[in-house]
């Protein structure tokens, strides 16, 4: 209730303190008398906007103070206020604005500076002020469950309520990141087993590209390979003129030499040692050009085999050594951490239990 309202430097109004008591107090008057700027005042320590205007001429800040005397109760949205903001309730609110011809407004409650935003939200629980046109606090829905929670005293219940529905939307805060943790693990578990699969397509083996493209490069020379050997075969061994066939020869003479001259004996160990290694080579080019392999099936899978585990080196590092090591970091990778899952069931139970909680409570409540 308003217990006193104290009027200085105000539009017209030099200093009048008006004292309102118990019940209905009418103020009535004379058109001009000062009834509309005692309104508008009472509005200015409500919240109301300021103006230097209202000051009065010749003052340097005009000042409004209302003294109001009200029985807060501890349940009480005006209280919830004044402790959220730090000003103690109690049984008397002292409410004073100063607006100065400099353009400068200020606001106190029981001497404590505050915003004009939270003085008008206090205001407006103090003092339902309207006028032909204006529609009263009460007609506001929004302020319905206020009354009603007065009326009915349920502010213990209303404040364990709102304390655990505070723990169950933490709760559930909680679950939707740990679900969104874990939906995002899911995507990165399938984008490595996606990565692992076509690695695995593939399967190469560490050195397997360099020796591909040595089978390749024999693979697509295969014919001159063949035709090289032939060649090289039948000049050291198998031709008219072969070299085996002339160092023998040779050597057939050197022992005809030898048995007239025994200083020609040495030579015939140097053309056995020719003869073998001549044999010798004629041997190894024979059974190789035995190996070449002119199936044009294999030089063509040998080509997609290089061009899949190329195509591996350019996605996984460049080497075939690098995608091998990737494989094995996509299988570590592959392994769900079993903390995501265990939290989730903890948090699973913990919303289970607050939800019947909450639920109990809203029945009390109801």
């Amino acid at each position: 209730m308003l217990s006193s309202l104290f009027i200085k430097d105000y539009a017209l109004i030099k200093e009048v303190t008006i004292n309102f008591g118990s019940g209905l107090n009418i103020i009535t008057g004379e058109t001009g008398a000062g009834k509309s700027i005692m309104l508008d005042a009472l509005g200015l320590i409500l919240g109301g906007r300021a103006y230097i205007e209202s000051v009065r001429s010749g003052s340097s800040k005009a000042v409004v103070e209302g003294v109001f005397k009200k029985e807060l109760s501890p349940d009480s949205r005006l209280s919830e206020i004044l402790v959220e903001n730090e000003i103690e309730p109690g049984d008397e609110l002292v409410i004073r604005r100063e607006v100065s011809v400099k353009g400068n407004s200020r606001a106190f409650i029981n001497d404590s500076p505050v915003s004009i935003n939270l003085l008008k939200e206090i205001g407006d629980r103090l003092v339902d002020l309207h006028g032909q046109h204006e529609h009263q606090a009460i007609l506001h829905v929004d302020n319905h469950i206020g009354y009603l929670d007065s009326f009915a005293k349920t502010h213990p219940l209303k404040q364990k309520y709102t304390e655990e529905l505070n723990i169950l939307i933490k709760l559930l805060s909680e679950q939707k990141e740990i679900e969104s943790k874990r939906d995002e693990l899911k995507e990165k578990r399938e984008y490595y087993a996606f990565r692992l699969k076509e690695i695995d397509a593939v399967s190469p083996q560490p050195g397997e590209d360099v020796e591909l493209e040595r089978e390749l490069n024999i693979l697509e020379n295969a014919e001159k390979l063949m035709s090289l050997t032939s060649s090289s075969f039948s000049k050291l061994y198998d031709g008219d003129t072969s070299a085996y066939d002339l160092v023998y020869t040779a050597k057939k003479d050197l022992e005809s030499l030898a048995k007239i001259d025994s200083q020609f004996l040495p030579f015939l160990d140097d053309l056995d040692q020719a003869l073998a290694a001549i044999q010798g080579s004629a041997d190894t080019i024979r059974d190789y050009t035995k190996g070449i392999d002119l199936d044009p099936s294999k030089l063509e899978l040998s080509r997609e085999r290089l061009v899949a585990i190329n195509g591996l080196k350019r996605k996984f590092g460049g080497s075939l050594e690098a995608v091998i090591e990737m494989r094995e970091k996509f299988i570590q990778k592959l392994t769900l951490p079993t903390i995501f899952l265990n939290t989730s069931h903890e948090l699973t139970l913990q919303l289970l239990n607050r939800e019947k909680f909450v639920g109990k409570l809203q029945t009390n409540f109801h």
